[in-house]
């Protein structure tokens, strides 16, 4: 038995987390049951790996201490996981595959696992979800959409903490498989599905809260007034927030009509991660400074990267069309998104931040709901934000618990 960098990637064999290649761990060629590998965290190095014949099992496994990763961290390792479970199974195995569906829409899978024999070939579209709390009824709709969209045969939603009666009704009625820790921990093992569930999360990073609750309490109140007093609602929840967004770096490229020749600079652009609106834009790249968080958070609805995927299409679409109306269309779309006149721009990295919120469910006379989105960090009311959270209301909800 030996500490030593892998020469090819596994699983430890106490907590089951993948050990990619080349990374140090315990080597023990001599194991009852084969080769074994266990990493370094779940034994100190130095010390004895020995088997105690005779000692008797503990009736609950205790969970591993392992190092502190991002939420982004735990989904990749989930992924990693489901995707092992489907190549022992002898299924051809990708993950993070991007294709084209019927519909011209590109779709992400996180896992997809096919299989191909004499008669026909087996394809299966896996969504991992390693959220905090269960999954709701949207999940499986998308994964069903996505998986008719794509061709694909069929389609399993992996929830590490389960999913609402609501997602279970709809994954019953649209023939989409959820597993949740039942049925995990036959395949992956309890001790890493507890590892997942409990690994302890590392410290956010994100934008300071510039305004206060008193500041935001006036905001608020003169935005649900409406004008001259006409339109005013009620609000029926507030509360400090912080929604997951996306820093983007742009190269801005400005054309000077004379000799066509072009300035560049560096920008970076701030995403929400829930409708994906355009939240500010920046100068220079903001400190990874950790926040404490106050107040609830909000789930992502989408990766990191995906607000820079969509720029990326947009900014396509732009040097591809000649027509001024179908430039001037492409044009308003680029300024949604924050590149700003007599531009154009490439994407750079993407990087998850959290950003500081107050936001107030504001309900009008007939009932109508909709969501108030003040910036704590640029002190303001922002519109735009604010629609994007209305149409995804009953996430926000759901997130906050409320």
């Amino acid at each position: 038995m030996k500490l030593m960098p892998l020469r090819f990637a596994g699983s430890c064999a106490e907590c089951g987390v993948r050990i990619d290649q080349k990374t140090k761990a315990w080597y023990d060629s001599e194991a009852s049951q084969g080769k074994k590998i266990t990493c370094t965290t779940c034994r100190p190095v130095g010390a004895q790996l020995t088997v105690d014949s005779a000692a008797e099992p503990s009736p609950t496994p205790s969970v591993p201490k392992r190092p502190a990763r991002t939420d982004l961290e735990k989904g990749t390792e989930l992924e990693q996981q489901i995707a092992a479970v489907f190549a022992a199974a002898g299924y051809q195995v990708r993950t993070n595959v991007v294709r084209e569906g019927k519909s011209g829409t590109s779709h992400e899978v996180d896992v997809l696992a096919e299989k191909t024999d004499e008669l026909l070939t087996v394809s299966v579209a896996i969504e991992c979800k390693a959220w905090a709390s269960p999954i709701e009824k949207d999940v499986v709709t998308k994964s069903d959409y996505v998986r008719r969209d794509l061709g694909l045969g069929h389609g399993i939603v992996v929830s590490l903490n389960g999913a609402r009666p609501g997602a279970l009704a709809a994954a019953d009625e649209l023939g989409i498989i959820v597993w949740g820790p039942d049925e995990l921990e036959p395949r992956l093992g309890r001790v890493p599905v507890l590892g997942l569930q409990n690994r302890p999360m590392v410290e956010e990073v994100g934008f300071p809260r510039l305004l206060d609750e008193d500041g935001a309490a006036r905001l608020l109140e003169k935005e649900a007034s409406g004008r001259f007093g006409i339109g005013r609602e009620e609000v029926v929840w507030s509360g400090s927030v912080w929604i997951p967004v996306s820093v983007v770096q742009l190269t801005l490229m400005k054309m000077k009509l004379v000799r066509r020749q072009t300035r560049t600079s560096s920008a970076w652009a701030v995403y929400d991660l829930i409708a994906g609106t355009f939240v500010t834009g920046l100068d220079a790249e903001p400190d990874r400074t950790p926040v404490a968080v106050d107040g609830g958070m909000l789930r992502s609805r989408m990766k990191a990267v995906e607000p820079a995927k969509r720029l990326d299409k947009v900014i396509a679409s732009y040097d591809r069309v000649t027509s001024d109306s179908a430039k001037e269309k492409y044009r308003g779309q680029l300024g949604a998104l924050g590149v700003p006149d007599w531009h154009t721009a490439t994407t750079g990295d993407s990087h998850p931040f959290l950003y500081p919120l107050y936001l107030a469910i504001a309900q009008q006379k007939a009932g109508t709901e909709r969501v108030v989105a003040v910036d704590a960090y640029r002190s303001r009311v922002d519109a735009d934000l604010s629609l994007g959270l209305s149409k995804s209301i009953t996430w926000v909800r759901d997130s906050l618990g409320i």
